[in-house]
This record gives structure tokens, C-alpha cells and sequence, in this order.
């Protein structure tokens, strides 16, 4: 099943070339890369809306957080026991 087509109006046809050292290039790839966009996708929306899309976190650092999360519970819970004098 194809994708239907676009009408003419949001067709993007129009090349527009800029000039990057390699570093920028680079910086500009690994930001694309971070927002798991293109680097002409990333460039279109940070002019056209003011602000670079959010950055996708990868399932690794979730996984990492959510266990973060869980330490942190269980200190609260063995700290509060501890300043209640429940625990020796």
C-alpha cells in the first residue's frame, strides 16, 4: 500500500544549500541523530517553528531512570523507619 500523495502546496521541492565547517557538520549530524531526525528535517523545524524538536530518550536510559526511581523509594522507606525509631 502506497503512501498518498501530497498536494502540490506541501510538496517540498526547493533545495536550499548552506555552507558547514566539518565540526558543524558533525554537531549538526549528532543532534539529528539524538532527535532521530534527518539533518534537513532537524534545520526545517528549528526555523520554522523557533526551537529544536525534543530529543528521544533512548530505552536504555528509561530502563536506568525507572530503577533510579525505585532505589530512591526504598530510601525514603528505610529512612522514614529509621527517623521514626522503628528501626534500631
Amino acid at each position: 500500500m502506497a503512501r498518498p500523495a501530497l498536494p502540490n502546496s506541501q510538496r517540498r521541492v526547493i533545495n536550499f544549500t548552506i555552507r558547514l565547517t566539518m565540526e558543524e557538520l558533525e554537531t549538526l549530524n549528532s543532534w539529528a541523530e539524538l532527535c532521530g531526525k534527518t539533518a534537513s528535517e532537524l534545520v526545517s523545524e528549528k526555523i520554522f517553528t523557533g526551537h529544536f524538536p525534543r530529543p528521544k530518550t533512548a530505552r536504555i536510559e528509561v530502563q536506568t531512570f525507572l530503577e533510579l526511581k525505585k532505589i530512591g523509594v526504598n530510601i525514603n522507606q528505610q529512612t522514614r523507619l529509621l527517623n521514626s525509631g522503628r528501626l534500631p
